[in-house]
């Protein structure tokens, strides 16, 4: 799953950022997204691996798409007057 993000995102042309790309904390190597698991409580499973020296690190994250951010933004949406 976290091939098919990155793929989104690089056909969008979004460029990696230290979120999709952390350093590895052992060799400052940036890590890709290899696999994200959504969660039950709105929050995903992202895990990094990082391709020089091997090590993985999991982070948490909130979901994006049910973030209350989402919800103000599509809240104030109004229909032109």
């Amino acid at each position: 799953m976290g091939s098919v993000m990155a793929s989104l995102l690089k056909s969008a042309g979004i460029p990696p950022t230290a979120i999709e790309h952390p350093r590895c904390v052992r060799c400052s190597t940036r890590m890709p997204l290899t696999k994200s698991e959504p969660l039950k409580d709105g929050f995903e499973k992202r895990i990094f691996e990082c391709g020089k020296c091997h090590r993985i690190e999991t982070r948490m994250a909130a979901d994006p798409l049910k973030s209350n951010r989402v919800a103000r933004l599509t809240n104030a949406i109004v229909p032109p007057s």
